[in-house]
């Protein structure tokens, strides 16, 4: 689902390859202006900017469809109505040599037959009963906290509800009940019932990720120091952590990503 959620009259900035640079792509533009990466370089990726940072972004993964960057509109589009093939490079393709026809084998000759004897007696096929293929059982739901009174009166039908975890929440199928982990990064969002962006969801000021809790200490917008590994960095959006990653080859120093020789980070020894 095409989500719009406070981009309005956004600008757009065409960049070429090497401009692909998060820290510098945003800078000077307001906050929720869409920076397009240019079609014969990616029909699907954009930048989200936010706080003079841009948040690389891509239509198919944030949206779950087969959707592209529309130019005029500044969302993702249909693909047959944004044209972006249109606009990738087209590998050119080695003519072919004909072919000769070929004469297709004369049918076979009809066989003889004799008008004085009588006509052979023609038994309808006989076909062997086919098993029918045993049905296909569902994966057990490993069960969830008791809490949750799932109803036994809606079959087929399928209950979300949220948890105080925000990177997680459960579902009743059938009157049993299932905890559901989101991906790495993302949180659950009940107004749409699917896994979504922290800054879409707004579920809480802390997220779990690889075993750490992650936090915002205070509001506004502002970027601080990843524990445990110097190639990431937490940029915070009014109390909403998101880990990001620096460029191939940079590291966190103080306030932003700068190429690793000039990082102060002590596990860079065994990045290196």
């Amino acid at each position: 689902m095409i989500k719009l959620v406070a981009i309005v009259f956004l600008s757009l900035v065409s960049i070429s390859k090497g401009q692909l640079d998060p820290f510098e792509v945003c800078v000077g533009q307001p906050d929720g202006t869409l920076v397009g990466v240019g079609q014969d370089i990616s029909c699907t990726a954009y930048f989200y900017c936010e706080n003079e940072y841009g948040f690389e972004e891509d239509c198919v993964e944030v949206y779950q469809d087969e959707l592209e960057f529309n130019y005029e509109t500044l969302a993702c589009d249909f693909a047959d109505v944004v044209g972006c093939a249109a606009y990738q490079p087209v590998d050119p393709v080695d003519p072919v040599d004909p072919v000769d026809p070929v004469d297709p084998d004369p049918p076979p000759p009809e066989p003889e037959t004799d008008p004085e004897t009588d006509p052979p007696e023609v038994l309808p096929p006989v076909t062997e009963p086919t098993e029918a293929p045993p049905p296909t059982e569902l994966p057990p739901i490993d069960p969830s906290i008791p809490d949750i009174e799932c109803p036994t009166n809606r079959p087929g039908e399928i209950i979300f509800f949220e948890s105080s975890n925000c990177s997680e929440y459960f579902i009743c199928s059938n009157g049993v009940q299932a905890r559901m982990l989101c991906m790495e990064g993302f949180t659950w969002n009940q107004d749409e019932l699917q896994c979504d962006y922290p800054i879409f969801s707004r579920c809480s000021s802390n997220i779990e990720i690889d075993g750490m809790d992650v936090r915002c200490t205070r509001t506004g917008f502002y970027t601080t120091a990843y524990p445990r590994d110097c190639t990431k960095f937490v940029f915070c959006s009014q109390g909403i952590p998101m880990v990001q990653n620096c460029p191939i080859g940079y590291a966190w120093h103080l306030e932003r990503c700068v190429e690793r020789q000039f990082a102060s980070c002590p596990d860079l020894r065994r990045l290196l």
